[in-house]
């Protein structure tokens, strides 16, 4: 969309010919970052060596809109979630647990949930109050 407003970066001038070419009163951008896979280790009780381990992978999407005729951004917001990827606990008395999920799998149910998140204004709520 870029190259067919000959421009190379989404400034105030580009999402200005994006409106005057394809006839939209606003542009919605959005960029997902995604951590690395982190481990988490806790050692709740070293004499009875509870222990947990667990890798989590942490993501935020942040999302603008942009008018068109100025440029201006007139909403944004973000959402930061994250996901366990895998987890293993272990008791001295020998209860151990491991659970794990595939790492796409991971990745393909973050995406709607911070989507949800972010768009929550952009959905009809109501409120129930008493009312005297």
């Amino acid at each position: 969309m870029l190259k067919a407003v000959g421009s190379n970066r989404l400034d105030t001038e580009a999402i200005q010919k994006i409106g005057e070419k394809y006839k939209v009163a606003a542009v919605l951008q959005s960029d997902i970052e995604y951590s690395d896979v982190k481990a988490d280790v806790k050692m709740k009780d070293i004499i009875n060596l509870k222990t947990r381990v667990q890798t989590e992978l942490y993501a935020t999407l942040s999302a603008r809109l942009n008018e068109t005729g100025t440029g201006a951004n007139i909403w944004s917001d973000s959402s930061s979630f994250k996901r366990t990827l895998a987890k293993f606990k272990y008791s001295k008395n020998g209860n151990a647990s491991f659970g794990m999920s595939g790492y796409n799998d991971a990745y393909r149910k973050l995406i709607p949930d911070m989507v949800n998140a972010v768009t929550k204004d952009f959905r009809g709520t109501y409120v129930k109050e008493r009312v005297k």
